[in-house]
């Protein structure tokens, strides 16, 4: 996708109680919210985002989230 500065998918192994709503987090990382919205308008989002609705067989959820880095 163009603009994609990271993508990371995290398995989700456990939950404090019970089984986890979700099997894996996926990220995509952007430097702003305009990188994001041309990247999901390029054919190749169109394509990713279908791709992900394709395998998802439990659904798929989308979060649209800002970051900091936070030192310890």
């Amino acid at each position: 996708m163009p603009g994609l500065k990271k993508y990371t998918v995290h398995k989700i192994i456990g939950a404090p109680r019970g089984e986890p709503d979700y099997y894996q987090v996926v990220e995509l990382e952007f430097e702003n919210t305009d990188s994001l919205k041309k990247a999901l308008e390029s054919p190749a989002g169109r394509e990713s985002g279908r791709h992900g609705i394709k395998i998802a067989t439990g659904g798929i959820t989308f979060l649209y989230a800002e970051s900091k880095e936070a030192l310890p």
